[in-house]
Parts: structure tokens; C-alpha cells; sequence
């Protein structure tokens, strides 16, 4: 059978073709250049991987993140929204750690960390906004013990999706 990213192709994959791959990088850096804004660090300390290298761990995540969506939809009849993807980008930035700072004393556990915190936050806000019945149900004190989790624990795929749904709760 022919590798393909089509959902009735399953299990056979394919890397994604560059016009695929492409939107789905930027998109991603450019989130990630949102992010080190917000934390304050200087995006030109901060390494990310040639996305042309094959071996590139943001390459790979893109890739991972597409398969796990077809999976879901396959067995868990659970078509992906930006929440539930946006936690599949944090499962794989906490195990892959694609961002690396120059310095090398710096933390690139805590700054990987942070990154998938704060996209996890951007897609609930995101996802808040897009249906008025809910509103944000995490306190401060909540979002540090996941930003201490995701430094420390080695949390599931399914726990940061519930995790992020906790971020959203009904007015």
C-alpha cells in the first residue's frame, strides 16, 4: 500500500510534502517567537532546528502531532481542535525539547516548559473566545503547578488534553 497522510490510509504515513509542511512550521515558529516575546528572551539566543534538516526535532514533531491526529479520529472517534492538538505540540516539546538557548548554562528544560505553557494557554483563550459560555478556570496558583509539572513530571498525551480542557470551564 502507498504511505499517505490520509485518514483512510491509516497506518501507513508519509513525511509531509514541503507545501504541507510549510504552513504548519510557521505557524508553529512563529507561536514560539510570540512566546519567548512574552518570557522575555531574546529570540536570536534561542536555537530552532533547520526545518529542512530530515532530522530536525520540529520537523519530527509536525509529523508526530499529524499521525496522533488521525489516530484519535480513527479510535476515538475524537476529531481534533486546536485544544486537543495544542496539547499534542506540548506532549512532544516536553519529550523533544526542540528549543535550545545559546547559553549553555541556561535552562532549556524550564524554557521548553514554558513554551508548551504558554501555548497551552493561547489555545484556550483561543478556544474561550470562540464559545461564549465558558471562561478561564485556572488560577495562578494552577498554572504553576502545571508549569512545575511539565518541568518535572512526565505527563501522558491524554493528561495535558485534560489539562487544557480544565483551562476552559462553563460560565
Amino acid at each position: 500500500m502507498l504511505e499517505s497522510n490520509d485518514i483512510n490510509d491509516f497506518p501507513y504515513f508519509k513525511n509531509l510534502e514541503k507545501q504541507q509542511f510549510h504552513p504548519i512550521y510557521m505557524k508553529f515558529i512563529d507561536n514560539a517567537k510570540k512566546v519567548l516575546d512574552i518570557i522575555k528572551i531574546d529570540k536570536s539566543k534561542v536555537y530552532i532546528t533547520d526545518p529542512t534538516n530530515a532530522n530536525a526535532p520540529i520537523r519530527d514533531i509536525v509529523g508526530r502531532v499529524e499521525k496522533r491526529k488521525i489516530y484519535f479520529h480513527i479510535f476515538h472517534k475524537l476529531k481534533m481542535d486546536e485544544l486537543n492538538e495544542t496539547s499534542f505540540y506540548c506532549f512532544w516539546i516536553l519529550k523533544l525539547q526542540p528549543f535550545k538557548h545559546r547559553d549553555e548554562n541556561f535552562n532549556n528544560n524550564k524554557l521548553n516548559a514554558d513554551i508548551a505553557v504558554y501555548f497551552l494557554l493561547q489555545a484556550a483563550f483561543k478556544h474561550i473566545k470562540s464559545h461564549s459560555n465558558l471562561t478561564v478556570g485556572i488560577t495562578q496558583e494552577a498554572l504553576l503547578n502545571i508549569l512545575y509539572a511539565f518541568q518535572y513530571h512526565d505527563l501522558s498525551k491524554e493528561a495535558i488534553m485534560a489539562l487544557a480542557r480544565t483551562m476552559a470551564v462553563y460560565k
